[in-house]
């Protein structure tokens, strides 16, 4: 690999010659070898300039041109891949070149590859109510907010995320047990739970058993989310939940003005808005680091994560609920960083 001087150091080296230094003072001052301080200090009393004259080696195998054409192609579709790229090149250009030339090529114009973000799918419905409730939400106080108590449902997984894993590992160490993501046939087992936290600290959490129909969400609102409520001394909470068929059934509506509980408002396809999915992420990382080995020990670990989560962290992300909101309206309810 060829080391580069930095314009700095040739500069010190003409300047320390001028000032009378030997070329091997100036190597040993310089870090760099002796032929290296002769041929700065030739080229600059020669040519008046630090830099080489340009090389004569082999030509780029994409132009200018090319390069103009892939960033275009990848602009109208940022999901084309460098075979599909090198064979689109080939017939609109007659440039034959291989994959590998591809991606240098775009990495040199800063299109490189990434993993992409997963985000819920939008329709223009509903990028305009999630709109429309950025409005709203812009002119809720911070005691609003904190008179909220929010919840989700989502699955654990006993053998970590459903999601793609990295591991830093040498050459030839890939089948490594310390390498490795464990499976097992059928994918091992997963929980489902319902949780529910406020600014002053997590509710109650449990675990759900078969699918979770109407019945059962009204059975877990009548002893998970009042007795949270009497936890955290919120005698007058709002209730938010998103808008699953079955949070949004007659039999819950029912149940719900039975008790008296009001209910927050929320727009379609938002989980960027819902700080409990922050908390999910949370418990799932300290699950993981745990290492459960059959499904009876996850759900007690389940258990005892989320009841660790600390006041402080609650409110940490329920005072950040304005901040989202405010975010939301500045992309016209489009999809937010959050």
């Amino acid at each position: 690999m060829t080391y580069k001087l930095l314009p700095e150091i040739k500069a010190k080296i003409c300047t320390h010659f001028e000032h009378g230094m030997t070329q091997v003072e100036i190597s040993e001052l310089c870090q760099v070898s002796q032929s290296t301080v002769s041929k700065t200090i030739k080229r600059y009393f020669n040519r008046g300039v630090f830099s080489r004259k340009p090389g004569s080696g082999r030509k780029k195998r994409l132009s200018l041109v090319d390069l103009k054409y892939l960033e275009a192609e990848i602009e109208k579709n940022p999901k084309l891949g460098s075979r599909k790229l090198k064979i689109k090149l080939a017939e609109d250009y007659k440039r034959n070149v291989s994959d590998r030339t591809i991606r240098r090529g775009l990495c040199s114009i800063n299109l490189n590859g990434r993993v992409a973000c997963k985000k819920p799918l939008l329709s223009k419905a509903n990028i305009d109510k999630r709109f429309d409730h950025s409005k709203t939400w812009l002119n809720y106080a911070k005691e609003d907010w904190e008179r909220i108590i929010w919840s989700d449902e989502t699955k654990i997984n006993l053998f970590g995320s459903d999601g793609r894993a990295y591991v830093r590992r040498k050459p030839g160490t890939r089948y490594e047990n310390q390498n490795l993501i464990p499976t097992v046939k059928f994918g091992g087992g997963s929980v489902m739970v319902w949780a529910c936290f406020s600014a002053r600290g997590v509710g109650e959490i449990t675990i759900i058993d078969g699918i979770m129909n109407a019945d059962g969400y009204c059975r877990i609102l009548d002893t998970c989310l009042l007795k949270s409520a009497r936890d955290l001394s919120m005698t007058d909470f709002i209730f938010q939940q998103d808008n699953d068929p079955k949070h949004t059934s007659m039999k819950v509506k029912e149940y719900l003005d039975l008790k008296e509980i009001k209910t927050m408002s929320w727009p379609p396809q938002s989980p960027d808005m819902n700080p409990i999915e922050n908390l999910w992420h949370h418990l799932k990382t300290r699950i993981e680091q745990r290492s459960p080995r059959n499904i009876r020990i996850l759900k007690e670990i389940i258990v005892e994560e989320w009841k660790s989560i600390s006041p402080e962290i609650c409110k940490k992300l329920v005072d950040s609920i304005s901040k989202r909101a405010f975010n939301l309206w500045m992309v016209e309810g489009n999809h937010t960083r959050y």
